[in-house]
């Protein structure tokens, strides 16, 4: 079956998402440099501005998001106590 545009689209984030994740493993396991992290990123960024562009999403609800996630790590997580590289 020939998926429709949307699900294409869909698959393509999730596959980007992923391509994510193993860079970021990858800087963990081995210390390397952002770039290849910045290229899959990159590509995530052009994947969601696609869905902007087709009316998927609404950057300034996504915008609207961001302090939200904030205040929740600077309560949860040690990202903002101390030193940035600890």
């Amino acid at each position: 079956m020939i998926p429709n545009k949307k699900q294409e689209l869909l698959t393509i984030i999730m596959e980007e998402c992923a391509e994510i994740q193993v860079e970021c493993s990858k800087m963990m396991r081995f210390e390397s440099d952002s770039k290849k992290l910045e290229k899959e990123i990159g590509d995530l960024l052009c994947m969601l501005d696609i869905m902007y562009e087709w009316h998927m999403l609404d950057f300034d609800e996504i915008e609207k998001q961001l302090p939200r996630k904030r205040k929740k790590l600077e309560k949860w997580s040690n990202l903002f106590k101390g030193e940035i590289y600890e």
